[in-house]
């Protein structure tokens, strides 16, 4: 018996796997003979729960066909060796997507571009030796070349050991491993009736799936691209988690100030983390109007930009030309920071700042000590036309607060 789903939104068929509905439901080891079957490589990492999955898929002959690596990244500096950031939590779906992520790239540097990867990430909160305020839990994600899937279920507290929601855990990474696979089957899941499997699935465009592997440059998400070189437009560039009102206004004023149409950029390569997920980049595109054009790309540094975008002026705050002129963001090196910013005058690029609140001081580009070729080429929004305290990481951290005092109400 399939345990019951919930979708966080309605589902859409159309971006089921092409082998089709789930057929059957099978033992965990026929279930996983047929992935060692699949012809996909594998890559699992687990943290906090799911143990048994990696001991099922390696007790069943095969699995050198299958499974690529295994990693277990259990203490919190572990987690964030392999991440190599430290997430706001570690138990979340953020947390497991990005794990899934991770395994995806390192599985296809290990067996090769042209083979059929599958990263899956897990993290998990069960019964532990002490008790634990929040709910027992399991968020399992995994990444392929074109889809991110995100699973969870929430367990009922006080009825099973340890062991048993470890094993629930465990089929739960079969699951989304079966489904990553594009298998016609599922392992039983012996849930409660008040326990449900919670699920979301984004297929990517085939246009974000080349980016995402590095195939292409950039690609238009949504809204449509002026018809125009790159040195008629304002490329603002963020991450819009979310997009809130201070990033319409500057929006608003550059196109104002500098007569040109403005285009947001959204980099799903990070300097210091994994790339953002198809699940995270629509979750993020959703909290932007629709009909502002939206460029995706792999270019998380401004040299890596000018390439993309030779002549444009790019609309930045104030915090963001601090790192550019910091040498330690090039490894501490004053002469490549130099560099960069050499390349980015080359290139006929240029930036548009405004002022930003840094620590409890709202900072302009006049009040910034920089090295003299940045300054030349940026111009000043002055704090009289533009003053906005909002962040999208404060909206974060208030709409986190919110869930968390709902979830302590349940």
């Amino acid at each position: 018996m399939f345990p019951r789903f919930v979708a966080t939104k309605p589902l859409d068929l159309s971006n089921l796997p092409k082998s089709g509905m789930v057929s059957r439901t099978v033992s965990v080891r026929q279930l996983v003979r047929m992935i060692h079957q699949s012809g996909r490589w594998v890559g699992i990492v687990t943290s906090g729960g799911g143990g048994a999955a990696p001991a099922w898929l390696l007790e069943v002959p095969g699995a050198s066909r299958s499974i690529a690596e295994v990693v277990i990244p259990y203490h919190p500096s572990a987690f964030t060796a392999f991440l190599g950031f430290r997430p706001e939590q570690f138990c979340s779906p953020a947390a497991a997507r990005a794990l899934a992520v991770t395994a995806f790239l390192r599985v296809r540097k290990l067996v090769g571009p042209q083979e059929l990867c599958v990263g899956v990430g897990c993290t998990a909160s069960l019964v532990s030796d002490r008790p634990k305020r929040g709910p027992h839990r399991v968020h399992v994600a995994y990444q392929t070349a074109d889809t991110t899937a995100w699973f969870h279920v929430e367990f009922t507290k006080g009825i099973r050991p340890r062991v048993a929601e470890d094993h629930l855990a465990s089929r739960l990474i079969l699951w989304a491993i079966a489904e990553a696979c594009e298998l016609p089957a599922r392992p039983a899941m012996p849930l409660r009736p008040e326990e449900t499997v919670n699920h979301r699935l984004k297929k990517a465009p085939h246009e974000w799936s080349e980016v995402f592997l590095g195939q292409r440059p950039f690609a238009l998400a949504s809204g449509f691209l002026p018809e125009t070189s790159w040195n008629q437009l304002a490329i603002f560039p963020g991450s819009f988690a979310p997009f809130h009102e201070g990033h319409q206004k500057m929006a608003s004023l550059a196109k104002e100030l500098l007569g040109r149409p403005v285009v947001l950029e959204v980099s799903l390569a990070n300097a210091d983390k994994p790339p953002l997920d198809f699940l995270t980049l629509e979750e993020r595109m959703n909290t932007i109007p629709a009909d502002c054009p939206v460029l995706i790309t792999r270019a998380p540094t401004f040299a890596e930009k000018v390439e993309i975008f030779p002549g444009a002026t790019f609309i930045v705050g104030a915090d963001t030309l601090l790192r550019i002129a910091d040498p330690r963001f090039y490894g501490g090196s004053r002469e490549a920071m130099l560099q960069a910013i050499t390349k980015i005058a080359q290139r006929g690029c240029r930036f548009l700042v405004f002022g930003r609140k840094v620590a409890d001081q709202f900072l302009t580009l006049s009040q910034m000590c920089l090295p003299p070729e940045l300054r030349e080429i940026c111009q000043e929004v002055p704090e009289s036309i533009f003053r906005a305290d909002i962040s999208a990481t404060a909206i974060r951290q208030a709409l986190q607060g919110q869930e968390e005092a709902t979830s302590s109400e349940d």
